[in-house]
């Protein structure tokens, strides 16, 4: 399905922010994961704008939008710069889809200003502070494409298994090739947008050594803002809205078990275990996840 005219552009921070706005009805603001886009949220526009009005952002470096701004320091400005399009758009009030980094800038704004979000979706995300382990190892990775200007093809062939389940790649060989794709022109101006022939990736990381320093810097201090994160589990009594829990039993990224802590510490809230997907569940499960926000999003 073709987005691209509910596309528009909105200046935050003296930064160009671009989000879909798509459908009528109660809003959903939704907020997508670190390297991702407004893209995987697609199969559940399809459905869910029929019936409310979805508001999609591109993060700073991701997508069609611009650079990170000078004045974003951390998540909680980030989340702040999110309330921002709230205002400019005028909505009053919304329920806040979040899938990774999305969730966690989202529970920022619950907390930030909870009158504004209704209800709150954690897929595939941890809002406690981020391991040591694991801290350690992705800022290495960070710090090493800063270096050289560019996701090399090593680093892509490491890290994108992470994000699927075990038998993506050869049942939705696509998907993955398009992921692949993406990861080698991060940091190159609007270097998700769909494409449509195969990829050279000594061509890739040429055009990314030479035209992605501005873009990589915002993917790389974003990251270090996510990984350095602060942990809102010691938060969560201010919390009182409904939430659903999910996450992608084979998710390498973000554990069944932090899931389950999250669950645990947010009183009445849902949980979901996802079969057969991983950090991108709703792409390799779009159908299930549609049904189940569409089910959360009904309730009485």
């Amino acid at each position: 399905m073709d987005f691209s005219a509910c596309r528009h552009q909105v200046t935050l921070d003296a930064q160009q922010l671009s989000y879909l706005d798509i459908g009528q009805g109660p809003t959903l603001l939704f907020g997508h994961g670190y390297l991702c886009d407004s893209r995987i949220w697609a199969p559940q526009l399809a459905q869910l704008s029929q019936d409310y009005r979805c508001i999609v952002p591109d993060l700073w470096g991701h997508g069609h939008s611009g650079a990170l701004p000078a004045s974003c320091r951390n998540l909680q400005d980030l989340a702040k710069q999110m309330l921002a399009l709230l205002d400019l758009l005028k909505i009053d009030s919304c329920e806040l889809v979040g899938h990774g980094m999305g969730a966690i800038w989202g529970t920022e704004l619950a907390l930030l200003a909870p009158g504004r979000v209704r209800s709150l979706v954690l897929l595939n995300s941890f809002i406690g502070f981020e391991p040591e382990v694991t801290r350690d190892k992705y800022l290495a990775l960070l710090d090493e494409a800063a270096a050289v200007g560019h996701f090399p093809s090593a680093m892509i062939d490491s890290m994108a298994p992470l994000f699927f389940a075990a038998d993506t790649r050869t049942r939705a060989p696509d998907l993955y090739q398009d992921f692949c794709h993406s990861l080698a022109t991060h940091g190159t101006t609007h270097g998700t947008a769909p494409h449509n022939a195969a990829h050279d990736s000594a061509n890739s990381e040429a055009h990314n050594a030479t035209n992605s320093a501005e873009p990589l810097a915002s993917l790389v201090r974003l990251g270090r803002m996510l990984f350095g994160r602060r942990d809102l589990l010691e938060e969560v009594e201010a919390l009182a809205l409904p939430c659903l829990i999910m996450v992608g039993c084979e998710n390498r990224l973000r554990t069944v078990l932090e899931s389950y802590l999250m669950h645990d510490a947010l009183d009445g809230s849902e949980y979901v275990q996802l079969q057969h997907a991983g950090h991108l569940a709703t792409l390799e499960q779009a159908e299930v996840v549609t049904a189940r926000l569409g089910q959360f999003l009904s309730r009485p």
